[in-house]
């Protein structure tokens, strides 16, 4: 399956890859002048993390809607993506010393933004 995804796609994966490279030099150079803590590097990965699981879980149910016409399931995967959107923010708020908001916060605008570039 995941084949399938990177092969018809590899331009933009350079991009995306590029794109969060830069993001991560950045946060490691503040992190270095101490203008950050490393809570916000864990807050991008596990933003960026859950937002891969998230389109994976989009492509599967967008081929399981062509191949077996079942809307339910589709609404099922959807509420499914929402949620699992929505668990770096529920963890950075128990846990807001260790992540911080604002990492979740850049690694899921920046996850949902490739997210569209990436479904033709």
């Amino acid at each position: 399956m995941m084949k399938k995804i990177i092969r018809p796609n590899k331009t933009m994966l350079w991009v995306i890859t590029l794109f969060y490279l830069l993001v991560a030099a950045c946060f490691t150079a503040l992190i270095i002048t101490d203008i950050i803590t490393v809570s916000w590097i864990y807050g991008l990965l596990l933003a960026v993390i859950l937002g891969i699981v998230s389109f994976i879980f989009l492509r599967f149910s967008i081929s399981r809607l062509v191949s077996e016409e079942n809307p339910f399931e589709f609404i099922f995967f959807s509420i499914l993506r929402t949620g699992i959107y929505a668990v770096p923010f529920l963890i950075s708020v128990y846990l807001s010393e260790a992540i911080n908001i604002f990492g979740v916060l850049i690694g899921t605008l920046s996850v949902a933004l490739f997210n569209q570039m990436l479904i033709k």
